[in-house]
């Protein structure tokens, strides 16, 4: 079977694992809204956003570059260094959960809390966060050892059946509406506990399997540093750009048009992870052809990808103003408005299988700071967009923001990448150009 074949195959079932976490997810949500009300749903799409950008920020960046490190490490036989590795990103992650937990009350105020109520569920939302960090950790290191559906199973599938289990016994206990939130975190977070030593166990002997080989030396360790420090914020930034958005949105919209863009946004996250899924099933194949010097296949198989990436970006813009309506209809009338918003958000689908992954490739040329760039140049749009479209356009207007933010981070980073290696992983790359002398 060809990789493209492979591609469509595994990234397929992976994304209708999530399509049913989502459907899980979504039907939780539609609880929230019609027994509690919208307002009650702001607050719960407040605190995951909060929940989530923890989570993604505790780890320090190690979850993100386990996908080239442990691939590599792998690719070349040293399970003593890959070993080492995971050791360190488990316990960095366990440090930082403490620091978090500490000080946390303290950043509340810029996390939303003022409309979020975090500070009444920071303990649940804290463990929930550390949970998820050794899950997306775990979920990373399974992923770059060529087992892509463990990899994404924990967070696809269980944590939304973990999500709706939590509501469940919430809601059978007859609580009054103000403490359905708080305590929901509270029996997820047990959850999502018992989830992280799951996939804790599997990645660990995944690990283990890997022939010890040589250990890491210093010298790698500081690479770890080196491109983990870009990467947690390169990551924050695009895997959780929503949460973000949401975040900052809250001082200006009302809880119940919070909620509107959250389910939007979260819908558009459903459609965006087809195309990231891409991605990440070929990683492993990516960094396999460089670590043996094959650059021609390197970019045969981005080129790949962005392909692969490009056909489910144009099912999903074709089929989300269709669909959309009928799903949004079950969270009640007030929910329908998300409908154009979220039909204007997929178009950053097209945008990214265009412009191709090319803050992967300069990692992988060792410019990893360089993407830094583009981020920075992505949210002043945001922000401007913010500014001025949303006191104007409303619901669009933000979703507008968002679009031009997708694009302006994009293609610059596709120019960067351009001027700085040589290399075109755009959609219509033919042949590598010769990189520009400094």
């Amino acid at each position: 079977m060809s990789l493209g074949r492979r591609l469509f195959a595994k990234s397929g079932l992976i994304f209708m694992s999530r399509l049913i976490g989502a459907g899980i997810m979504f039907a939780v949500q539609v609880v929230i809204a019609r027994r509690l009300g919208s307002v009650a749903l702001g607050h719960y799409v407040v605190a995951v956003a909060a929940m989530n950008i923890l989570a993604m920020l505790l780890p320090l960046g190690f979850q993100t570059i386990a996908a080239y490190f442990a691939a590599a490490y792998a690719a070349l036989g040293h399970g003593q260094a890959l070993r080492r590795f995971f050791l360190q990103a488990l316990g960095q992650t366990g440090v930082m959960a403490l620091v978090i937990f500490a000080v946390g009350p303290a950043l509340l105020p810029g996390l939303g809390a003022p409309q979020g109520g975090l500070d009444g569920i920071w303990s649940a939302l804290s463990l929930s966060a550390l949970a998820l960090a050794v899950l997306m950790l775990s979920g990373a290191v399974l992923t770059a050892l060529k087992r892509p559906l463990q990899g994404f199973l924990g967070d696809a599938l269980a944590r939304p059946l973990v999500t709706a289990a939590a509501l469940q016994l919430v809601m059978a206990a007859g609580l009054p509406s103000g403490m359905v939130v708080a305590h929901l975190f509270t029996w997820q977070s047990v959850g999502f506990a018992a989830l992280a030593l799951v996939w804790l166990f599997l990645a660990s002997r995944a690990v283990a399997q890997i022939d010890h080989g040589s250990a890491a030396s210093s010298g790698e360790q500081r690479q770890w540093w080196f491109f983990a420090a870009p990467w947690a914020i390169i990551a924050l930034a695009s895997d959780f750009f929503f949460d973000l958005d949401l975040l900052l949105l809250a001082p200006t919209l009302s809880l119940s048009d919070i909620a509107v863009f959250g389910i939007a946004s979260r819908l558009f996250a459903l459609a965006g992870f087809a195309v990231a899924t891409v991605y990440a099933v070929i990683m492993p194949h990516m960094f396999e052809a460089e670590a043996q010097g094959h650059r021609h296949l390197f970019l045969a198989r981005i080129r790949t990808a962005n392909r692969v990436a490009a056909v489910f970006a144009l099912v999903f813009l074709g089929a989300v103003p269709l669909l959309a309506p009928a799903v949004l209809a079950y969270l009640g009338p007030q929910f329908e408005q998300a409908a154009a918003p979220l039909a204007i958000l997929c178009l950053i689908l097209l945008i990214r299988a265009v412009f191709g992954p090319a803050a992967v490739v300069l990692s992988m040329e060792r410019r990893p700071y360089l993407p830094l760039l583009a981020v920075a140049l992505g949210f002043a749009v945001l922000v401007a967009g913010n500014v001025v479209l949303v006191p104007r356009f409303g619901l669009s207007g933000a979703a507008v923001s968002a679009v031009l933010a997708a694009f302006a981070w994009s293609a610059s980073l596709w120019y960067l990448t351009l001027r700085v290696t040589g290399l075109d992983v755009s959609l219509w790359a033919r042949q590598p150009h010769p990189p520009v002398q400094a």
